[in-house]
Protein backbone atom coordinates (compact mmCIF):
# COMPACT_ATOMS: atom_id res chain seq x y z
CA UNK A 1 0.00 0.00 0.00
CA UNK A 2 1.08 3.58 -0.64
CA UNK A 3 -1.28 5.26 1.85
CA UNK A 4 -3.14 2.58 3.86
CA UNK A 5 -6.14 3.20 6.09
CA UNK A 6 -6.76 0.57 8.77
CA UNK A 7 -10.04 -0.20 10.56
CA UNK A 8 -10.05 -2.82 13.35
CA UNK A 9 -12.68 -4.25 15.69
CA UNK A 10 -12.66 -6.52 18.75
CA UNK A 11 -15.02 -9.24 17.53
CA UNK A 12 -15.21 -11.42 20.66
CA UNK A 13 -16.17 -11.04 24.30
CA UNK A 14 -13.69 -13.40 25.96
CA UNK A 15 -12.58 -10.87 28.56
CA UNK A 16 -15.27 -9.27 30.73
CA UNK A 17 -13.44 -5.96 31.12
CA UNK A 18 -14.11 -3.20 28.56
CA UNK A 19 -11.53 -3.21 25.78
CA UNK A 20 -10.88 -1.79 22.35
CA UNK A 21 -8.12 -2.25 19.79
CA UNK A 22 -5.38 0.31 19.14
CA UNK A 23 -3.55 0.45 15.80
CA UNK A 24 -0.14 2.04 15.20
CA UNK A 25 2.98 1.93 13.02
CA UNK A 26 0.95 1.60 9.85
CA UNK A 27 3.21 1.17 6.81
CA UNK A 28 2.85 -0.04 3.25
CA UNK A 29 3.30 -3.67 4.26
CA UNK A 30 2.49 -4.03 7.98
CA UNK A 31 0.83 -2.57 11.06
CA UNK A 32 0.94 -3.02 14.82
CA UNK A 33 -2.18 -3.62 16.88
CA UNK A 34 -2.84 -4.25 20.55
CA UNK A 35 -5.77 -4.49 22.90
CA UNK A 36 -6.22 -1.42 25.10
CA UNK A 37 -8.34 -1.32 28.23
CA UNK A 38 -9.45 2.03 29.68
CA UNK A 39 -6.79 3.62 31.87
CA UNK A 40 -8.42 2.81 35.22
CA UNK A 41 -8.20 -0.96 34.61
CA UNK A 42 -5.15 -3.19 35.06
CA UNK A 43 -4.32 -3.56 31.36
CA UNK A 44 -4.28 -7.37 31.53
CA UNK A 45 -6.80 -8.96 29.18
CA UNK A 46 -7.83 -12.33 27.75
CA UNK A 47 -7.01 -13.12 24.13
CA UNK A 48 -9.61 -11.70 21.74
CA UNK A 49 -10.21 -12.04 18.01
CA UNK A 50 -9.61 -8.77 16.16
CA UNK A 51 -10.94 -8.37 12.62
CA UNK A 52 -9.48 -5.67 10.43
CA UNK A 53 -9.61 -4.18 6.96
CA UNK A 54 -7.00 -2.16 5.06
CA UNK A 55 -7.98 0.23 2.27
CA UNK A 56 -5.78 2.40 0.08
CA UNK A 57 -6.66 6.04 0.72
CA UNK A 58 -8.59 7.52 -2.19
CA UNK A 59 -11.80 7.08 -4.15
CA UNK A 60 -12.48 3.69 -5.71
CA UNK A 61 -15.03 1.59 -7.58
CA UNK A 62 -15.11 -2.10 -6.66
CA UNK A 63 -15.53 -4.70 -9.43
CA UNK A 64 -19.30 -4.92 -8.82
CA UNK A 65 -19.69 -1.12 -9.02
CA UNK A 66 -19.72 -0.38 -5.28
CA UNK A 67 -18.30 3.05 -4.42
CA UNK A 68 -15.61 3.13 -1.75
CA UNK A 69 -13.66 6.03 -0.27
CA UNK A 70 -11.00 6.13 2.44
CA UNK A 71 -8.91 8.83 4.04
CA UNK A 72 -7.17 10.13 7.15
CA UNK A 73 -6.98 13.35 9.10
CA UNK A 74 -4.85 14.66 11.95
CA UNK A 75 -6.79 15.69 15.06
CA UNK A 76 -6.42 16.17 18.81
CA UNK A 77 -10.11 16.87 19.33
CA UNK A 78 -12.14 15.02 21.94
CA UNK A 79 -15.95 14.96 21.87
CA UNK A 80 -16.02 17.46 24.74
CA UNK A 81 -14.32 19.90 22.32
CA UNK A 82 -16.48 19.15 19.29
CA UNK A 83 -16.19 17.27 16.00
CA UNK A 84 -14.13 17.46 12.81
CA UNK A 85 -16.05 17.64 9.51
CA UNK A 86 -15.06 15.13 6.81
CA UNK A 87 -16.30 15.60 3.25
CA UNK A 88 -16.61 12.89 0.60
CA UNK A 89 -15.31 13.18 -2.95
CA UNK A 90 -17.04 10.09 -4.30
CA UNK A 91 -20.56 10.52 -5.61
CA UNK A 92 -22.54 8.71 -2.94
CA UNK A 93 -26.28 8.99 -3.51
CA UNK A 94 -27.17 8.25 0.13
CA UNK A 95 -25.24 8.07 3.39
CA UNK A 96 -22.67 5.28 3.06
CA UNK A 97 -21.57 2.84 5.71
CA UNK A 98 -18.75 4.58 7.60
CA UNK A 99 -16.11 3.00 9.84
CA UNK A 100 -13.31 4.87 11.62
CA UNK A 101 -10.22 4.10 13.69
CA UNK A 102 -7.45 5.85 15.61
CA UNK A 103 -4.40 4.50 13.81
CA UNK A 104 -1.52 6.07 15.70
CA UNK A 105 -0.26 5.87 19.30
CA UNK A 106 0.94 9.41 19.99
CA UNK A 107 -1.07 9.65 23.20
CA UNK A 108 -0.94 6.64 25.52
CA UNK A 109 -4.34 7.24 27.13
CA UNK A 110 -7.19 5.00 26.06
CA UNK A 111 -8.94 6.55 23.06
CA UNK A 112 -11.51 5.61 20.44
CA UNK A 113 -13.28 7.40 17.59
CA UNK A 114 -16.89 8.60 17.59
CA UNK A 115 -19.05 9.64 14.61
CA UNK A 116 -22.26 11.52 13.88
CA UNK A 117 -24.36 13.30 11.21
CA UNK A 118 -23.55 11.06 8.23
CA UNK A 119 -25.12 11.87 4.86
CA UNK A 120 -24.15 11.54 1.19
CA UNK A 121 -21.80 14.52 1.47
CA UNK A 122 -19.78 13.59 4.55
CA UNK A 123 -19.86 13.07 8.32
CA UNK A 124 -18.39 14.34 11.58
CA UNK A 125 -15.60 12.61 13.50
CA UNK A 126 -13.98 13.00 16.91
CA UNK A 127 -12.19 11.01 19.62
CA UNK A 128 -13.19 9.97 23.13
CA UNK A 129 -10.98 9.01 26.05
CA UNK A 130 -12.31 7.10 29.04
CA UNK A 131 -15.15 8.97 30.74
CA UNK A 132 -13.04 10.30 33.63
CA UNK A 133 -10.58 11.94 31.22
CA UNK A 134 -12.75 12.90 28.27
CA UNK A 135 -13.06 16.55 29.31
CA UNK A 136 -9.29 17.02 29.09
CA UNK A 137 -6.96 16.96 26.09
CA UNK A 138 -5.27 14.39 23.87
CA UNK A 139 -2.22 14.32 21.62
CA UNK A 140 -2.69 14.72 17.88
CA UNK A 141 -3.54 11.34 16.36
CA UNK A 142 -4.10 10.02 12.85
CA UNK A 143 -7.77 9.17 12.40
CA UNK A 144 -8.59 6.82 9.54
CA UNK A 145 -12.01 6.36 7.96
CA UNK A 146 -13.59 4.17 5.28
CA UNK A 147 -16.95 4.85 3.60
CA UNK A 148 -18.66 2.44 1.22
CA UNK A 149 -22.10 1.94 -0.23
CA UNK A 150 -24.37 -0.36 1.76
CA UNK A 151 -25.10 -3.70 0.11
CA UNK A 152 -23.69 -7.06 -0.82
CA UNK A 153 -20.88 -7.90 -3.23
CA UNK A 154 -18.42 -10.58 -4.24
CA UNK A 155 -15.33 -11.02 -6.38
CA UNK A 156 -13.02 -14.00 -6.79
CA UNK A 157 -14.55 -15.92 -3.87
CA UNK A 158 -14.42 -12.92 -1.52
CA UNK A 159 -17.92 -12.00 -0.34
CA UNK A 160 -18.96 -9.02 1.76
CA UNK A 161 -21.94 -7.22 3.19
CA UNK A 162 -21.95 -3.60 4.33
CA UNK A 163 -24.84 -2.27 6.36
CA UNK A 164 -26.13 -0.58 9.45
CA UNK A 165 -28.37 -1.62 12.31
CA UNK A 166 -30.19 0.89 14.55
CA UNK A 167 -31.21 0.53 18.18
CA UNK A 168 -28.12 -1.18 19.61
CA UNK A 169 -27.52 -0.55 23.33
CA UNK A 170 -25.18 -1.92 26.00
CA UNK A 171 -27.16 -5.18 25.78
CA UNK A 172 -25.80 -7.67 23.25
CA UNK A 173 -27.81 -7.64 20.02
CA UNK A 174 -27.80 -10.41 17.44
CA UNK A 175 -27.70 -8.91 13.95
CA UNK A 176 -28.98 -11.18 11.13
CA UNK A 177 -27.17 -10.69 7.83
CA UNK A 178 -30.00 -12.02 5.70
CA UNK A 179 -27.64 -14.47 4.01
CA UNK A 180 -25.01 -17.06 4.89
CA UNK A 181 -21.36 -16.29 4.24
CA UNK A 182 -19.38 -19.38 3.34
CA UNK A 183 -16.58 -19.62 5.89
CA UNK A 184 -18.40 -17.52 8.49
CA UNK A 185 -19.02 -13.83 8.95
CA UNK A 186 -15.96 -11.83 9.99
CA UNK A 187 -17.20 -8.41 11.05
CA UNK A 188 -15.71 -4.96 11.49
CA UNK A 189 -18.22 -2.71 13.28
CA UNK A 190 -18.39 0.77 14.78
CA UNK A 191 -20.80 3.17 16.48
CA UNK A 192 -21.93 5.67 13.84
CA UNK A 193 -24.27 7.91 15.86
CA UNK A 194 -23.94 10.17 18.91
CA UNK A 195 -27.18 9.63 20.82
CA UNK A 196 -25.48 8.79 24.12
CA UNK A 197 -22.57 11.13 24.85
CA UNK A 198 -20.67 8.93 27.29
CA UNK A 199 -17.53 7.46 25.69
CA UNK A 200 -18.53 4.29 23.85
CA UNK A 201 -17.45 1.89 21.12
CA UNK A 202 -18.72 -1.28 19.41
CA UNK A 203 -17.77 -4.62 20.98
CA UNK A 204 -18.35 -7.94 19.28
CA UNK A 205 -19.29 -11.23 20.91
CA UNK A 206 -18.71 -13.88 18.23
CA UNK A 207 -20.53 -14.59 14.97
CA UNK A 208 -21.97 -17.32 12.77
CA UNK A 209 -22.20 -17.63 9.01
CA UNK A 210 -25.45 -15.66 9.03
CA UNK A 211 -25.29 -13.28 12.01
CA UNK A 212 -23.07 -11.49 14.49
CA UNK A 213 -23.41 -10.24 18.06
CA UNK A 214 -22.54 -6.67 19.02
CA UNK A 215 -23.11 -4.20 21.84
CA UNK A 216 -22.19 -0.63 22.71
CA UNK A 217 -19.54 -0.79 25.42
CA UNK A 218 -18.70 1.91 27.98
CA UNK A 219 -16.04 2.21 30.67
CA UNK A 220 -16.48 2.63 34.43
CA UNK A 221 -13.72 5.17 35.12
CA UNK A 222 -16.13 7.87 36.37
CA UNK A 223 -19.02 5.78 37.67
CA UNK A 224 -20.28 2.20 37.64
CA UNK A 225 -23.11 2.93 35.20
CA UNK A 226 -22.67 1.46 31.70
CA UNK A 227 -26.22 1.82 30.37
CA UNK A 228 -26.17 3.35 26.90
CA UNK A 229 -28.90 4.85 24.74
CA UNK A 230 -29.71 3.13 21.41
CA UNK A 231 -27.12 3.83 18.72
CA UNK A 232 -26.72 2.87 15.07
CA UNK A 233 -23.93 0.40 14.32
CA UNK A 234 -22.30 0.42 10.88
CA UNK A 235 -20.61 -2.82 9.83
CA UNK A 236 -18.62 -4.57 7.12
CA UNK A 237 -18.86 -8.39 7.12
CA UNK A 238 -16.66 -10.62 4.94
CA UNK A 239 -16.25 -14.35 4.49
CA UNK A 240 -12.49 -14.84 4.22
CA UNK A 241 -9.16 -13.10 4.19
CA UNK A 242 -8.30 -11.74 0.80
CA UNK A 243 -7.38 -8.84 -1.44
CA UNK A 244 -9.94 -7.00 -3.57
CA UNK A 245 -8.85 -4.90 -6.52
CA UNK A 246 -10.61 -1.66 -7.43
CA UNK A 247 -10.77 0.94 -10.18
CA UNK A 248 -9.85 4.59 -9.82
CA UNK A 249 -13.08 6.53 -9.21
CA UNK A 250 -11.88 9.43 -11.35
CA UNK A 251 -11.86 7.18 -14.41
CA UNK A 252 -15.62 6.71 -13.96
CA UNK A 253 -16.57 10.23 -12.86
Amino acid sequence: YDDPVVIAHVATGNGFQPVNVRVSEVSGSSLVMQLQEPNHLDGVHFNETVNYMVVEAGRWVLPDGTLLEAGTLQSSRLSSQGFETVGFGAGFETAPVILSQVQSFNGGDFVTTRQRNADAEGFQLTMQEEEAGNSGSHFIETLGWVALEAGRGSTGGFEWLAGRVPGVTDATATVPLGTSLDGGAHVVAGVSTYVGRDPAWARGNDSTAGSFDVSVEEDTSLDAETDHLPETIDYFAFNTSGVVGAYDYDLFA
